[in-house]
């Protein structure tokens, strides 16, 4: 509430307020209440699979469509960045939920955006692999020290090559990981060079027989997640 309240009142200060220097320090106020509230989030879902208060609502359905939402949710974040993705044919039918997917996928994104702070393209693809789906994202950032390949995962740890006057507290994947083996999957870095970019991979399994008609399945609670990640 207090996040919702402080972007209604910025923008309405932008909308009547046609000096435009104003204008700016209004957009700058904008972009930090939402990355306030990105953090909020995250903190409140690290939280909740902690203690056990968090379900997911799956959903057996085409991951093609969660991958083209978010890819087109972030296609306009950054004039810098060029967002490309690619897609089977088929339907990679698994049992998700569609807004925590997305939520993990958008990380990824954001990541990608914010870790080549000098702009390029940044990669997506979806694919069958055996008894899996994998969505892969490929930057061409700064890359992340080999040392690190795990630590990224822990809350609150950021890899020691990145910029410091890049901005975050280092939860972001660890919400990530933490939602994706809730799904049965994982998360894992699979190719990092410095200065050259980074590959992470998003793992779910398969729904056998790959049948795209939606159907619900039961929620699972957080003391799911924590049985799957022990």
């Amino acid at each position: 509430n207090p996040m919702a309240s402080l972007r209604t009142a910025a923008e309405l200060a932008a909308r009547h307020n046609e000096d435009p220097t104003q204008q700016r320090r209004m957009q700058i106020i904008l972009r930090q209440v939402d990355r306030l509230n990105r953090l909020v989030e995250d903190l409140m879902d690290f939280s909740r699979i902690g203690a056990g208060r968090f379900e997911l609502h799956l959903v057996e359905a085409d991951l093609r469509e969660v991958v083209q939402e978010t890819v087109e949710l972030f296609s306009d974040a950054s004039e810098k960045h060029e967002i490309r993705v690619v897609l089977p044919d088929r339907p990679i039918v698994v049992s998700h939920d569609p807004t925590r997917i997305g939520q993990v996928l958008g990380n990824l994104l954001s990541n990608a955006i914010k870790y080549a702070p000098e702009g390029g393209p940044v990669d997506v693809s979806l694919e069958a692999d055996g008894d899996q789906a994998v969505v892969r994202v490929h930057d061409r950032g700064m890359g992340i020290d080999p040392a690190d390949r795990e630590r990224i995962f822990t809350a609150f740890e950021r890899s020691a090559s990145v910029d410091a006057e890049i901005p975050g507290v280092g939860l972001g994947l660890a919400v990530a990981r933490r939602l994706a083996r809730a799904h049965g999957g994982d998360i894992v870095l699979e190719s990092s060079e410095p200065r050259r970019g980074s590959t992470f991979a998003l793992w779910l399994p398969l729904r056998a027989g790959g049948d795209p008609r939606r159907a619900t399945a039961p929620a699972r609670r957080a003391s799911d997640v924590a049985a799957a990640e022990a």
